[in-house]
């Protein structure tokens, strides 16, 4: 039998008291990795939800990844993408990185999928001088 696909997800974004934008991402993740068994699932988060829901599928990260840490949680998420996560997908054999949020790795070492939700600070930046250069 051939071996299924093995698809990290990123879940680093979700925040134990989501909304918006969180809530949407872990009601897909949830769906993901509970009804989809065409692939092997692994889930990168820090959120306690998952870890007690989906312990087999969920590979904690650092909590200081989350967004609750205001500028240094960003910071500290970019670097954690440019260079730890590169090595995890190595060792959790990923296919495919699929990030539910604007964020990924720059040269990645799998191919990889990221999702923009908004495009307005690209057509319109000078409604959003500050998002120009993240």
């Amino acid at each position: 039998m051939s071996k299924l696909p093995a698809i990290a997800i990123n879940g680093t974004y979700i925040q134990e008291q989501a909304s918006g934008l969180g809530v949407m991402n872990q009601n897909l993740i949830s769906r993901l990795l509970s009804a989809n068994r065409q692939c092997d699932f692994k889930l990168f988060s820090q959120a306690d939800y998952f870890k007690s829901n989906y312990p087999q599928q969920t590979l904690a990260v650092d909590t200081a990844l989350s967004p609750d840490r205001g500028f240094s949680g960003h910071l500290r998420r970019i670097w954690w993408y440019q260079t730890q996560l590169k090595q995890q997908l190595k060792e959790v054999s990923a296919d495919l990185f699929f990030s539910p949020v604007y964020e990924g790795m720059f040269l990645p070492s799998v191919p990889q999928v990221v999702t923009v939700h908004d495009l307005i600070p690209l057509k319109y930046p000078e409604l959003s001088p500050k998002w120009k250069y993240y």
